[in-house]
Parts: C-alpha cells; structure tokens; sequence
C-alpha cells in the first residue's frame, strides 16, 4: 500500500467522536504533500458524493494547481482535486473517474472508522441536512 514518508495527518469529525490517521505520500506527490502540510490545520464541512460512490469531500483554503500523482480513485486514498479546491477521500467503491492528485492514504487498521465516518456524512447530507464538521491536522 503506502511507503509512508514519516508525515502523518488525522482527519476528526469532531462530532461523531471519530478519527483516522493518513500516511503522506512524499515519494509520488511531494509538492501537493508540502502544499496541503503547509495549510494544516484545516477546518470545513464534510460532503458526501451523491451519484459517484462512496465519496466526501470539504472544501479548502488551498489554492495550488500543482498536479503530481493523477491516479483513479480507490478506498482510503485521498486526493488533492485542484480546480474546486477541494480534499476529496474514499470511504469505499466509487464510480468517479475523474483523476486526481492522491497525496495520502487512511493507514489500513483505520479503514473501518472512515467508512463509519462516511456512511455518518452521506446520512447528515441526505436525511438530517445537519453539517458535520471535519478537522484535518499534523499528527507528527
């Protein structure tokens, strides 16, 4: 899976009592990886994909339009999307095929919790309309 780079970053939704840690990806993408550490700690709402799969994603203050490691999509990575300024992560299968700067992965023992987390997203998107916060920081 990953060569972790040392780097690690949590992503809490302070709301639901659930973190996960993600390892940086310095040896692919280390411009968007310097980028997005640089802007830690972020704070946003948490959206859910709503045809593309099991998808969320919030909103930045990043702007760069750096593009390193375009890849497809796949559950765990998580992805610098440039031109919406957007942290996009996958919590399981996605139909999205728009490629993206992958710039981290969810550490493997935390994969569950991230889909709990997602599954939480998609329910207050669609059913409750209530936001749920995200806070994405340094871990190390």
């Amino acid at each position: 899976m990953s060569k972790p780079s040392g780097r690690q970053m949590e992503i809490e939704w302070p709301d639901l009592g659930i973190t996960v840690t993600a390892n940086l990806r310095d040896d692919m993408a280390p411009g968007v990886c310097d980028v997005v550490w640089n802007a830690l700690p972020i704070e946003s709402i948490h959206e859910h994909g709503m045809i593309s799969g099991k998808v969320i994603y919030c909103a930045t203050p990043i702007r760069s339009t750096l593009r390193e490691w375009m890849v497809d999509r796949g559950p765990g990575d998580i992805y610098y999307f440039n031109v919406g300024q957007m942290l996009i992560m996958v919590h399981g299968y996605t139909n999205e095929t728009l490629r993206v700067n992958k710039f981290a992965e969810v550490i493997p023992e935390d994969m569950d919790k991230l889909d709990q987390a997602g599954e939480k997203v998609w329910i207050s998107n669609y059913l409750t309309h209530e936001a749920l916060r995200v806070i994405f920081r340094r871990k190390n």
